[in-house]
Formats: structure tokens, sequence, C-alpha cells
């Protein structure tokens, strides 16, 4: 693989999604992130990639094991959260795609001014 950074904007991502397309099929690329939740993980998803969630206090003790607790730096971070997926993948669950009338939900909801 290879170690790159992007802006967390719409760019950013969509440059992501990108990069990780020369990798091969998505469904075989897993993404591990911390969350579940979020634009990130629904741009994923669309792309079809295996997106796979991991609890911040997991990555938090794996990180305590891999000996660089108080030294977070960013591409440590990734490695150990690499490191975790790769050894930890048989007991972690992908993330389901949301259906299409959840998609329709929650635009709705996105899109409704907020009741006072």
């Amino acid at each position: 693989m290879a170690r790159f950074s992007i802006k967390h904007s719409a760019e950013g991502i969509a440059q992501l999604i990108r990069r990780l397309a020369k990798y091969g099929d998505p469904e075989l690329v897993p993404i591990v992130i911390e969350g579940s939740n979020g634009r990130l993980v629904d741009l994923l998803l669309e792309a079809r990639h295996a997106v796979v969630p991991a609890s911040p206090n997991a990555i938090k003790t794996w990180r305590g094991r891999a000996g660089t607790v108080g030294r977070q730096v960013r591409c440590r971070d990734a490695a150990v959260i690499a490191e975790y997926l790769r050894l930890r993948h048989h007991r972690l669950q992908v993330v389901t795609p949301y259906s299409s009338q959840t998609k329709a939900v929650r635009t709705v909801v996105v899109a409704s001014p907020k009741a006072g």
C-alpha cells in the first residue's frame, strides 16, 4: 500500500476513493475506520468498499499493545489501525449499506428544518 494524507473535504474524500480504486476491486479492499457512520462511511459504501468500524477504545487499547501510547502520530495511528484490521478481521463486522428506503428517510430528515 502507500502512505498519503487527504483533506477532510469533499474533494479530499473523492481523492481518497480514486486512490483506493487503484488497488483493485473495492469489495476486496476493506477500509477500517473509527466509527461506523457519517458522510465518509456513506461515500466509501457507495464506492462498494467493505467498511469495518473499529471502536476508538479498542484502537486505544491496541495502540497501547503496539507501544505507541502517548505518541500519537497520524502515520503511526494509521499503521496501528491497519494492523488491527489485519489481525482481527475475522472478529470484526463489515458495515451494512443502508437500504434505498433508509437513504430516502435520511435525505428527508437532513433536509427538513429543525423544529424549534
